[in-house]
């Protein structure tokens, strides 16, 4: 089985995953087509590297990407809002992050479903279209 541990830090994986992504949408450029990415986070635990986590998204929200993280297990996710708030806290910040507490839904798959994919289709066209001027193919 999975044994996950802690300390939970996502600021590492948040900038390799966007450093990918705008490589991806370069090259996909290059080629006349369009790369966007979604990275999901499973995490059984509250952040522990707070700070670094916010200037990874701030750094991040430029690149063609949405972030889920999932917060799985019976863990207190409170402090996990900041992920959910950040952006709009910050109005140069693009939202690329959603968070979502697997036990507020372990019991409704279509509501999981929802409250996972719900930002993405807003955040995909911010990033193309409000920011980079491109439709969506």
């Amino acid at each position: 089985g999975l044994t996950m541990s802690g300390p939970t830090v996502l600021a590492e994986v948040i900038d390799l995953a966007a450093a990918r992504a705008r490589s991806a949408q370069d090259a996909a450029q290059q080629q006349g087509r369009q790369a966007y990415h979604i990275q999901v986070i499973l995490t059984d635990g509250a952040v522990t590297d707070v700070e670094q986590t916010k200037r990874a998204l701030e750094r991040s929200s430029d690149a063609p990407l949405s972030i889920v993280i999932v917060g799985i297990g019976r863990a207190d996710f409170s402090r996990m809002q900041f992920l959910d708030d950040f952006a709009e806290q910050n109005p140069h910040v693009r939202d690329i992050c959603q968070f979502v507490e697997f036990q507020k839904y372990a019991h409704d798959k279509s509501a999981l479903t929802r409250e996972t994919l719900d930002e993405i289709p807003d955040q995909l066209v911010d990033y193309f279209y409000r920011f980079r001027g491109i439709l969506p193919l």
